[in-house]
């Protein structure tokens, strides 16, 4: 009855793993296809600079949203296991607070910074106007904040939450 049960539990599991994999690559393929369209209707409707315009915002934004994220969705993964292990809740719940806060400091000060960049290019001709990276930076503290989040689902074993946060919003921004 012992292997029986266990071999039930397995089974259990795996058609659990299988049916969340499978809806997490629909999700990663829904939005893919959505966000190549998207890209495609963009390349159509504005003109030549107003795209290259549209491209290094966007490449922009997804390079500082790096930097702003200071390895925290690593960190939350790696750690909010071991609390829970540990029975830790109040470890859980500061890790995940001091992430937010961390998160969100650095990438208002990365957005400063960059807008007075791009204020400053602008005002010694490098670029013709900083509007659209100053416009596109208002994006850059929700991505980044978003894969906190991705990650904080991540470790609570929620993968298809995880990925909302990523390639759900993210590429509807993007869009």
């Amino acid at each position: 009855m012992d292997q029986s049960s266990s071999r039930l539990r397995i089974r259990a599991g795996a058609k659990l793993f299988a049916r969340r994999a499978v809806l997490a690559l629909a999700l990663k393929v829904l939005w893919a296809v959505l966000n190549y369209l998207g890209v495609l209707f963009l390349a159509r409707w504005l003109s030549g600079q107003d795209y290259g315009q549209y491209a290094f915002v966007m490449s922009l934004i997804v390079f500082l949203a790096v930097i702003g994220q200071l390895g925290t969705r690593t960190v939350i993964i790696r750690f909010v296991g071991q609390y829970n292990a540990e029975q830790r809740p109040d470890l859980i719940k500061g890790l995940i607070g001091y992430s937010e806060k961390a998160v969100a400091i650095a990438t208002a000060g990365i957005c400063a910074v960059t807008a007075g960049i791009a204020v400053a290019a602008s005002g010694m001709g490098w670029i013709g106007s900083p509007w659209p990276v100053v416009f596109g930076l208002l994006i850059l503290p929700a991505f980044t904040l978003a894969e906190t989040y991705s990650g904080i689902a991540r470790a609570y074993q929620k993968i298809a939450l995880s990925l909302v946060p990523r390639d759900i919003y993210w590429r509807g921004a993007l869009i």
